[in-house]
């Protein structure tokens, strides 16, 4: 009986760290070389100014761009890696980007500490922004004075108020 207490104590503790922060790959340098890159992480080695790729509702590709001229050299290289991988064909489309992936996953690499109230944080490459999920709004302050501090670009980052989940 005290095993499986200590057990379930255990599990809880892993768990509620566990889920305050999504799952984000290494930069790909902190990377065994052995290890496969992912596909964004290949287009942000091909593309100047790729800021992500990603599945829209509606089953079309959204590719960020910070400068869109470069839509039909991108268009080919993301036809090319998607093909390598064997995904069928979906529609893209170029959208305006802000920032860069490699720029995203800079961020997420020399991100502070942000403190308690905090229920998850990572690159939201949907949004082309680096997303900040707070327990409550009074720790919008607090985060924005670190973030500040750090000499981090404010506007590239969303922050939403997303309670912690409980472990069950």
């Amino acid at each position: 009986m005290r095993l499986i207490f200590v057990s379930v104590i255990l599990t809880c503790a892993v768990s509620s760290v566990a889920c305050r922060r999504p799952h984000v790959r290494p930069s790909p340098q902190d990377n065994d070389p052995r290890v496969p890159l992912t596909l964004n992480e290949r287009l942000a080695q091909q593309i100047p100014g790729f800021g992500g790729l990603f599945r829209q509702k509606d089953a079309s590709i959204a590719v960020y761009l910070i400068d869109l001229s470069g839509e039909r050299r991108a268009r080919k290289v993301v036809q090319l890696e998607r093909l390598r991988e064997g995904a069928k064909e979906a529609p893209l489309q170029f959208l305006k980007g802000q920032y860069t992936y490699v720029e995203l996953r800079r961020i997420h690499a020399t991100i502070p500490n942000l403190g308690r109230g905090i229920s998850g944080y990572g690159p939201d490459i949907s949004r082309n922004r680096y997303l900040i999920q707070i327990t409550s709004e009074k720790e919008i302050a607090p985060v924005c004075a670190i973030l500040r501090k750090a000499q981090l670009p404010l506007k590239a980052f969303i922050i939403e108020i997303a309670p912690l989940a409980e472990v069950l």
